[in-house]
């Protein structure tokens, strides 16, 4: 096979470069197949392929995207059949894409090609897909047959489209995402059938969620958070990348966060949550019967009038002074007097009653060999200070 020869010419010259078999358009599955028997897996890095609404057999050029996730599964699986040798071969989607020619199925008005766009974008970042191209970014010259490939999402003059917006939007929220989240949220509507919701976390512990409707029906949707660290729910504009604070917030008594009458349909709804979190406390440990420390808090989603407490089975304490500095930096004073040594959990509730614990993040120590004897001398201490202070106050009387 040509593809074979080539292989290895390119890799004899170059063997990091990414040599990738040519696209795929639809399924294609028999002759991926063929393909995979001859050996084509051994001299390949990527197999390349194009899910253009059109060539996915159901002649329906909505996003389809349930049947693109399980064409994906079956190729996937399918390489894994005969990849034995090289079990780093990865799958590319190369190119994919609307026409905003209308006259020429499955061509789309300017919005609709922003909407779909930004579903398949969303729908392929929680595949195992290790590329994915848009095709493509300008339109072409109406010229020599190319009238109807109006796929840019710029205008031949540079003019943009909507999708670019969207695009734009995608990779400032979606880029930043690490991994799935697929237990994050539970999700209901009148037409669950139909639902896409899909959740991703970010680097720094963020939840974003992409929420639309495969029907492009409307219908109002509800959903529950159980973790209590997230907060501060906002929906993003996909056309500016502006956000809003998300309507229609709650939370129960365990901290649940629900979510209710959103109204979703065609258009993706993108809403990101803050990730309360509690990374460090320094210093991070005292000795028994510290009377105060200060301390500072590090972590993320911080909000002003938090409240900072430290427990350890049925000991709480709470801190005092607190302030916060910003949202990833509080301060705050801490009293240990009369308190058990341990281990302590360190837990930040900000007043929307969002919280996050750094579990067993401070230790009290105990004083070295008093064993009991401790508290005594501790008491002692107290009352000498104390008798000290009664003592210099009669001397002062007597004087008079």
């Amino acid at each position: 096979m040509g593809l074979i020869a080539a292989s290895l010419t390119i890799k004899a010259i170059d063997p990091s470069a990414k040599v990738v078999m040519g696209g795929l358009a639809g399924v294609g599955y028999y002759y991926l197949k063929d393909c995979l028997q001859y050996g084509i897996a051994d001299y390949v890095d990527a197999i390349a392929y194009h899910p253009y609404p059109e060539t996915l057999g159901y002649g329906d050029f909505h996003p389809q995207e349930e049947w693109c996730r399980q064409i994906v599964g079956y190729m996937l699986d399918l390489i894994d059949d005969y990849n034995q040798n090289n079990p780093d071969i990865q799958l590319w989607i190369t190119e994919l894409g609307y026409t905003t020619c209308e006259q020429v199925p499955p061509g789309v008005d300017f919005d609709t090609q922003a909407n779909y766009m930004l579903r398949n974008l969303i729908n392929y970042a929680g595949q195992p897909i290790d590329m994915f191209i848009w095709f493509s970014l300008r339109d072409y010259p109406e010229t020599q047959g190319l009238e109807t490939v109006k796929y840019g999402l710029v205008k031949l003059d540079f003019q943009r489209k909507p999708s670019f917006y969207y695009f734009r939007t995608f990779q400032q929220v979606f880029g930043k995402a690490v991994s799935t989240a697929p237990d994050a949220a539970t999700f209901s509507c009148g037409n669950p059938a139909t639902l896409e919701a899909h959740c991703f976390r970010q680097a720094d512990g963020d939840l974003v969620l992409g929420i639309w409707k495969r029907d492009d029906l409307a219908d109002t949707l509800s959903f529950t958070v159980s973790d209590p660290s997230f907060a501060n729910p906002r929906t993003i504009d996909p056309l500016t990348g502006n956000d809003s604070p998300t309507p229609g917030a709650s939370r129960d008594a365990q901290g649940k966060l629900t979510i209710k009458n959103l109204t979703v349909g065609k258009n993706p709804v993108i809403i990101k949550l803050d990730k309360v979190g509690v990374s460090s406390i320094s210093p991070k440990q005292a000795t028994e019967f510290t009377v105060s420390l200060n301390c500072t808090l590090q972590g993320s989603g911080f909000q002003p009038g938090a409240a900072v407490k430290l427990q350890m089975d049925s000991y709480t304490i709470n801190a005092y002074n607190v302030k916060v500095v910003s949202e990833s930096k509080i301060t705050c004073t801490v009293g240990f007097f009369g308190m058990p040594p341990g281990l302590y959990d360190v837990t930040v509730t900000n007043p929307d009653g969002s919280r996050a614990t750094l579990g067993k993040g401070f230790k009290l120590n105990p004083l070295c060999g008093m064993g009991s004897g401790g508290a005594v001398l501790a008491l002692g201490l107290m009352l000498g200070v104390l008798a000290l202070a009664g003592s210099t106050r009669l001397k002062a009387l007597l004087k008079k």
